[in-house]
């Protein structure tokens, strides 16, 4: 896995992302997919992946935060 500790944010505070950005995160840390992998099985371009997953990052560790 790629990082531990978001892993764990995410384990706590997922079902508060949006389902895309789930299924995106799943995918890029726990099923260690590329962007582009993730761009080409969801749709969209590869940014986009990555501006999602960073994104969703943001988000649950202003979660945390709280």
């Amino acid at each position: 896995m790629k990082d531990y500790e978001f892993v764990d944010l995410y384990d706590t505070y997922g079902a508060l992302l949006t389902e895309r950005q789930r299924t995106l995160v799943e995918g890029y840390y726990l099923y260690d997919l590329s962007f582009q992998e993730l761009a080409e099985t969801n749709g969209g371009s590869r940014q986009s992946v990555y501006d999602a997953v960073k994104k969703a990052r943001k988000t649950l560790s202003e979660y945390e935060a709280k």
